[in-house]
C-alpha cells in the first residue's frame, strides 16, 4: 500500500492571544483561560444559539489567556498539540481535540459582568469535563 502522504507543512510562528473576534460589539464578560508548560493550544468560543464560531484564540503552553466575551451561551472546543501549523492544519496530524461538556453562561446584571476561569489540565479536583472530538466535530 502506499504511504500517505508527509506532512510538510512550515511550522508558524504565534504568542499568546486572541486571533479573531467576530461576535457582538458588546464584550465585557471576561474570559481567562490557564494552561501548563507542555502542550499548547487553540480555543474556540461558539455561539451555542447560532452555531457560529465568535472568537478563536492561541494560548502557549504556561500563558494565560484573558478575553472578554459577550453576553451569551458559548460552547468551548480546544485542539491541543507541539508545534502550530495555522488555523488550516492546527497542530498538524497529531492534533487533539476537545470541548467542555457544559456550556457556559456570561451575564451581566446590576453588580456588572460575570464570565468565567478555565485550567485547561487535568486537575485532581478540576470542575470541568472534557468530551474528545473528532476533527469533524471541531
Amino acid at each position: 500500500a502506499p504511504l500517505p502522504p508527509a506532512f510538510d507543512e512550515p511550522a508558524v510562528e504565534i504568542a499568546t492571544g486572541e486571533i479573531m473576534y467576530s461576535g457582538p460589539r458588546r464584550r465585557g464578560a471576561p474570559l481567562e483561560i490557564k494552561t501548563r508548560f507542555g502542550t499548547n493550544y487553540y480555543v474556540k468560543a461558539v455561539d451555542a444559539s447560532s452555531g457560529k464560531t465568535h472568537l478563536t484564540a492561541y494560548i502557549q503552553g504556561g500563558d494565560t489567556l484573558e478575553v472578554k466575551m459577550p453576553v451569551g451561551e458559548y460552547e468551548i472546543k480546544y485542539a491541543t498539540g507541539q508545534v502550530w501549523y495555522g488555523e488550516d492544519h492546527f497542530f498538524g496530524p497529531a492534533t487533539s481535540y476537545a470541548r467542555a461538556d457544559a456550556p457556559f453562561y456570561f451575564t451581566r446584571d446590576v453588580e456588572g459582568y460575570s464570565g468565567y476561569t478555565l485550567e485547561l489540565f487535568t486537575s485532581v479536583d478540576g470542575n470541568l469535563e472534557m468530551d474528545d472530538l473528532s476533527p469533524s466535530e471541531f
